[in-house]
């Protein structure tokens, strides 16, 4: 059906089926089953008749809106959906990659203090070396070297003597 005539008039005829039938026609019909009305009559007809129609479109949207809200509510703690199995399978998913992340870290820390400890044990070797090559420690340690020879020599012959 044109909503646009050339002519401005829409002819509405029924044919044997009672069917309306909208044709554009530039000359008036004879025929008495017919009625000639103008395109701004035909809009106005057609605007209230998808109102009504509107309104019931409406009216089932907003019924089939609170009909998937109330499957939705039943379905939401069901244990077997595809959408709770998904969830499932995602929360098991985080789960594992955050124990990783948990077991990394450990063994991070782990390391972390191994490598502390190295480190504080070279650091304290080369102190003692440090010291060590001191002219007052190396005085000293070639004193009590000589002390402990002494006293060695001592206890053989005592040792000796007995």
């Amino acid at each position: 059906v044109s909503t646009q005539s050339t002519w401005g008039f829409l002819t509405l005829m029924k044919d044997s089926n009672a069917k309306r039938i909208f044709r554009e026609e530039p000359q008036v019909t004879t025929n008495k089953n017919a009625a000639t009305i103008t395109m701004s009559e035909f809009m106005r007809i057609k605007n209230s008749a998808n109102i009504a129609t509107n309104d019931d479109a409406e009216a089932k949207k907003v019924e089939r809106k609170t009909m998937h809200e109330l499957a939705q509510s039943k379905v939401k703690n069901w244990p077997n959906t595809l959408d709770t199995l998904r969830k499932k399978k995602e929360d098991e998913k985080i789960k594992k990659l955050r124990d990783e992340e948990i077991k990394r870290r450990e063994e991070d820390a782990k390391e972390a203090a191994y490598q502390h400890e190295l480190r504080r044990a070279a650091v304290e070797k080369s102190n003692e070396m440090l010291c060590l090559q001191q002219d007052q420690v190396k005085a000293f340690n070639s004193k009590m070297l000589l002390a402990d020879v002494l006293q060695e020599r001592d206890a053989q012959r005592d040792l000796n003597k007995h």
